[in-house]
C-alpha cells in the first residue's frame, strides 16, 4: 500500500490542476482563435496521438504484457471519460471558461448521488444540503443572460455526470489496474473517438461546434498541441499520484483550485470578466462540493 504523504499530494494536485486548466484553455483557444480553428475531433485526436508516445516512454519499464491489456471495464471507463471531455470542450466553445468550469465542478454532487444509487452509501442531511447549494450556484451563474446558454449548460453537467460515473467504475471495477494502463487506454480511446468524428461526421461551417473539417496545422499549432499533450499527461499521472497519497475528502478542496485557474485563464487569454453573481455562484458550488466530499470522503479515486 502506498504511504500517505498529504503535503506532497496537495502540492502535486495543485500543480496538476494548474496544468489541466491551462491545457483546457489551450483547447478552447485552438477551437476559437482564427489562427487555429481546429475542430474538437482534430484537437483530441492530435493531442492524444502526441501524448501516447510520452506515456509509453514514461512507463516502459512499469508495464508487462499482462497488465497492459485492458478489460471491458477499462475500455468502458475510457469511453465514458472520452465522451466527457468532448462534451466539456463543446461547452467551452459556447460559454465563458469560468461558467463551464463551475457547471463541470458540480461533479462531487453527482459522485455523492451515484454512490448512493450504485454503491449503497447514504447521502445524509449534509449531503442533501450540498446538492441543493450546488444547483442553486449553477442557476445563479447561468441566469438566462443570453439566448441558448442554458441549453449548452447541459454539456458540462453531462460531463460532470460521466466523470462521476467513471470514478465509481474506477473504484469498483478498475481498482487493481495500473494507473499507466488507465492513462494509456484513455488516450487510445481519445485517438479512436477523434478519428471517428473526423471520418464519420460531415463537414460543417467554421462556427459549428461538431464540425469535422481538418485544418492544416502550422508550426505554432504543433507547439500548442505539444503543450496541450504534456498537460493531459500531467493530468493523467499527477492526479492519480496525489489521490494515492492523501484522502480524497482532503484533496477535494484543493481540486477546486481549477475554478480559480479557469477565471485567471479566461481573463488573460479571452478577456472574460467575472461579475459578482458568478463569483457568488462559484462560491456556493465550492461549498456544496466540500459538503459532498465530507459525506463521501471514503471514496478514493484515480483520474486519468
Amino acid at each position: 500500500m502506498t504511504q500517505d504523504r498529504p503535503r506532497l499530494a496537495v502540492c502535486v494536485l495543485v500543480c496538476t490542476v494548474f496544468a489541466l486548466s491551462f491545457g483546457d484553455a489551450l483547447v478552447r483557444k485552438m477551437g476559437l482563435a482564427a489562427d487555429y480553428q481546429m475542430s474538437i475531433w482534430q484537437i483530441v485526436f492530435l493531442r492524444s496521438l502526441i501524448a501516447l508516445p510520452i506515456l509509453l516512454l514514461l512507463c516502459a519499464r512499469r508495464l508487462s504484457r499482462t497488465t497492459f491489456m485492458p478489460n471491458r471495464w477499462v475500455l468502458l471507463r475510457s469511453a465514458m471519460l472520452a465522451v466527457m471531455w468532448v462534451f466539456y470542450y463543446a461547452a467551452l466553445s459556447r460559454m465563458p471558461f469560468s461558467v463551464a468550469a463551475a457547471a463541470y465542478y458540480t461533479l462531487p454532487l453527482f459522485i455523492l448521488v451515484f454512490s448512493a444509487l450504485f454503491a449503497g452509501e447514504r447521502i445524509g442531511g449534509i449531503g442533501a444540503i450540498g446538492i441543493v447549494l450546488g444547483f442553486v450556484g449553477v442557476l445563479i451563474i447561468t441566469n438566462p443572460r443570453a439566448s441558448g446558454v442554458s441549453l449548452w449548460l447541459l454539456m458540462p453537467l453531462c460531463a460532470a455526470m460521466l466523470y462521476a460515473l467513471s470514478m465509481i467504475l474506477t473504484r469498483t471495477r478498475c481498482a487493481t489496474n495500473s494507473i499507466w494502463t488507465l492513462a494509456i487506454w484513455l488516450n487510445v480511446t481519445f485517438v479512436a473517438v477523434g478519428g471517428a468524428g473526423l471520418v464519420l461526421l460531415p463537414d460543417g461551417a467554421s462556427t459549428e461546434v461538431w464540425r469535422s473539417t481538418w485544418v492544416p496545422v502550422s508550426g505554432a499549432g504543433w507547439r500548442v498541441m505539444l503543450v496541450s499533450a504534456i498537460a493531459i499527461v500531467i493530468g493523467a499521472v499527477g492526479t492519480a499520484f496525489a489521490y494515492q497519497r492523501a484522502p480524497s475528502a482532503m484533496l477535494g478542496a484543493f481540486d477546486f483550485s481549477y475554478l480559480a485557474f479557469a477565471i485567471l485563464w479566461g481573463w488573460l487569454m479571452f478577456g472574460e470578466a467575472v461579475d459578482a453573481p458568478t463569483l457568488f455562484g462559484i462560491l456556493l458550488i465550492v461549498v456544496a462540493g466540500g459538503l459532498a466530499l465530507m459525506t463521501s470522503g471514503s471514496i478514493r479515486t484515480t483520474e486519468a
